[in-house]
This record gives C-alpha cells, sequence and structure tokens, in this order.
C-alpha cells in the first residue's frame, strides 16, 4: 500500500533524533535498516527540502527532525513523499471517478481510504520507533 521509498523515509525518520538531540548519518541508518545507502542519502536529503529533517555536513553532522517524532505522523511523512497512496485517486485508476460519476468500486475504495488516511494521521514516527525498538540497535551503536 505505501511505497517502497515511503517505507523507507518512515523507518529513517523513526530512528532519527529529534530538533534537540545528535544528528545520524544515514549510512548508519542505511545499515541498521539495510536500505541502499545512497538510495537513503537522497530520501533524506529530500525529506530535508521538505523541512521535515534539519540535515547538517561535517563533523557531528547528519540528520535529524525538524518536529519531535511524536508530532510528525505517517501521513505527514507520505505527503513529503507525495506517496501515491495520499492522492485522491480512483481506486480501478480511472480518469473519471467522482461521487457524481462513481466506478464499481467508488464508495468502498473512499471509505477504505478515508479509514487508512485516518490511521496515518493517528500514528506517530515514536509509535513506529516503540513498536521496532526491541529489533533495533540502540540509535548510536553502528560505526562506520
Amino acid at each position: 500500500m505505501i511505497s517502497l521509498p515511503t517505507s523507507y523515509a518512515i523507518y529513517a525518520l523513526s530512528r532519527l533524533n529529534g530538533p534537540n538531540g545528535k544528528y545520524r548519518l544515514a549510512t548508519e541508518i542505511a545499515k541498521e535498516g539495510d536500505i541502499p545507502k545512497d538510495y537513503l542519502s537522497k530520501i533524506l536529503h529530500n525529506l530535508s527540502r521538505k523541512n521535515i529533517v534539519l540535515s547538517r555536513r561535517g563533523v557531528g553532522g547528519g540528520f535529524r527532525l525538524v518536529t519531535p517524532p511524536e508530532e510528525v505522523s505517517l501521513f505527514d511523512v507520505c505527503v513529503a513523499m507525495e506517496d501515491p497512496i495520499c492522492l485522491k485517486k480512483c481506486g480501478l485508476g480511472l480518469k473519471i471517478c467522482s461521487d457524481t460519476s462513481p466506478c464499481p468500486i467508488h464508495s468502498f475504495w473512499k471509505n477504505k481510504r478515508e479509514a487508512l488516511l485516518d490511521e496515518l494521521q493517528r500514528v506517530k514516527l515514536n509509535d513506529v520507533y516503540e513498536s521496532i525498538i526491541d529489533t533495533l540497535p540502540p540509535k548510536n551503536s553502528i560505526k562506520n
């Protein structure tokens, strides 16, 4: 449902520190999550341009969240990543589909999509971190 790049973004953002924390390297997070490092770096730089993360070069640099993780929803990430799940599109992919001219699954898809978007707005990055914390190394444990 959520695209692979958005899944990578959610994982990476859940591993970043908040606005007062230390910066983390994309290479560390990529290694922890078994994500191609160049691809993750590109995703994080894109999120920096969207004001989701701060990036800093040099010693002590890397990425950290602009906003505390308990204030960033998965919906926010999906929108920043321009994930197709956030777009109001026909469930069958038809160009002409609306409440006044519905496709055969319009009402079903509309209800399911609204429920999904509500859930994405409810779940925050800290919820993701809390749900996977037992499977992860500490945030600063991996060295290059």
